[in-house]
């Protein structure tokens, strides 16, 4: 699942990789949990996780 977060005044590309087997599924996670995935995603930008202009995070087990 693709997003994008601010970043200053530029936006950040990031990939959620989950387990679940449909694209809405995985929209439905990402909107329930948004609050986790987005301070995944800002932690992992502060630590310079950045490959290939993109942030890459695993949805967590359930």
């Amino acid at each position: 699942m693709a997003f994008q977060i601010a970043n200053g005044n530029m936006r950040q590309n990031c990939i959620l990789q989950t387990n679940l087997p449909t694209k809405v599924q995985a929209q439905r996670y990402l909107l329930a949990n948004w609050p986790a995935v987005e301070k995944m995603a800002r932690d992992a930008l502060a630590l310079g996780k950045v490959e290939n202009g993109e942030i890459r995070l695993a949805m967590p087990p359930t």
